[in-house]
């Protein structure tokens, strides 16, 4: 159901002179609810995905973790010793 409202949204969200090179009319104010609508759905985005930041901080202590060797997994928390 919401592909299809994304791919309008997509359409809308192009240039003027994309959009009519594909010959999709320009209506008055399509701008004004293109963006709207745009940043309605980063709202809802940044809502549901929750606090970006600390994510990505995680993510790049969990990386350097894993180059230095030092990394121990939430899943599995006491690693099996590969005999090395």
């Amino acid at each position: 159901m919401a592909v299809p409202a994304l791919n309008l949204l997509a359409l809308a969200s192009l240039p003027k002179w994309a959009r009519r090179m594909l010959g999709i009319p320009v209506l008055p104010g399509a701008d004004l609810v293109t963006t709207a609508q745009l940043r309605a759905l980063r709202t809802a985005g940044s809502l549901t995905i929750g606090d970006q930041a600390t994510a990505i901080a995680e993510a790049r202590r969990n990386a350097h973790d894993m180059a230095a060797g030092t990394f121990v997994s939430v899943l599995d928390p006491k690693p099996a010793d590969t005999g090395r």
